[in-house]
């Protein structure tokens, strides 16, 4: 019979690392508030083309390397944030 090998850890290192995975967690979102705006000036000025990416969204996913679905719910943001230019004022 094998052993199992979560129960050969010492609990104060899985307390450690839950510990470590939850501050981290609760970092991300204070994370992407610091990402948006850097990102609307990208966005605003398109500099991501300098980079060799066609859009915000390829950007975020092949060079910050976020997720699909980061990548997307961030440039959502982004965009919502963005004022859109008033036309025919």
């Amino acid at each position: 019979m094998t052993k199992r090998r979560n129960w050969d850890v010492h609990p104060k290192i899985i307390r450690k690392l839950n510990q470590e995975a939850i501050y981290w967690a609760d970092n991300i979102l204070a994370a992407e508030e610091e990402l948006i705006p850097v990102l609307q000036e990208m966005d605003r000025h398109r500099y991501f083309v300098r980079f060799g990416y066609k859009s915000l969204r390829g950007y975020c996913t092949k060079a910050l390397l976020l997720s699909d679905n980061q990548s997307q719910r961030i440039v959502t943001r982004v965009r919502r944030a963005i004022p859109s230019p008033k036309i025919g004022i």
